[in-house]
């Protein structure tokens, strides 16, 4: 039976196209599986060893593998994460030291290509040097400012000594007054400046 003969063949399923055709359930007739870079829109329209990705039929990667199929980051091998690429829930690497690490808040963007989180060990912060980048850095465990709380000052806050105030000194250096700021302003400078 010719491609063209059974292209005439009415279906509902593909299990009436015989071997090698699928049911076109658009125009619900049988035609020829597509083989490798030929356009598709679900797996069983691509022949065997292929699977519908991104509208084409591509080699199925290995299960837990970059690039294979996922629901959730279970499903991916260690340093990688489940997460959408131009749409389709796959295995991507983590984001590793010095890569960029920032994503938007929302919308279309987002809902079609998303980023794994940073490798373990490492925070998505601001580029000190570029404030409008985001990298994936490794904090030392020491880094961050150690404080004594003092006194209750009057307005109800309670002063603190800073060890480290060279470590906010460039940000908060107006903050910064004999090296004693309320103890509240600094615990929102360090909770927003470190995990």
């Amino acid at each position: 039976m010719s491609n063209s003969i059974t292209f005439q063949v009415l279906c509902e399923h593909d299990h009436g196209c015989g071997v090698g055709f699928f049911c076109d359930k658009h125009f619900r007739r049988c035609a020829p599986l597509r083989d490798e870079g030929q356009f598709c829109r679900r797996d069983s329209q691509c022949s065997q060893g292929l699977s519908c990705m991104f509208g084409q039929c591509h080699f199925t990667v290995p299960k837990g593998h970059e690039g294979a199929r996922c629901k959730h980051d279970e499903d991916c091998s260690v340093s990688m994460c489940c997460a959408r690429h131009h749409g389709e829930m796959i295995c991507k690497k983590k984001l590793t030291a010095g890569t960029d690490c920032y994503i938007p808040d929302g919308g279309l963007a987002y809902s079609i290509n998303q980023l794994c989180p940073c490798e373990e060990g490492l925070f998505c912060r601001n580029n000190r040097i570029m404030r409008d980048r985001f990298v994936c850095l490794r904090l030392q465990p020491d880094a961050r400012p150690s404080f004594q709380c003092l006194q209750i000052q009057t307005e109800g806050h309670v002063a603190i000594q800073v060890n480290q105030p060279g470590v906010f000194s460039t940000h908060f250096k107006n903050s910064l007054k004999n090296g004693t700021i309320p103890c509240l302003f600094l615990q929102l400078l360090i909770d927003e400046s470190f995990p």
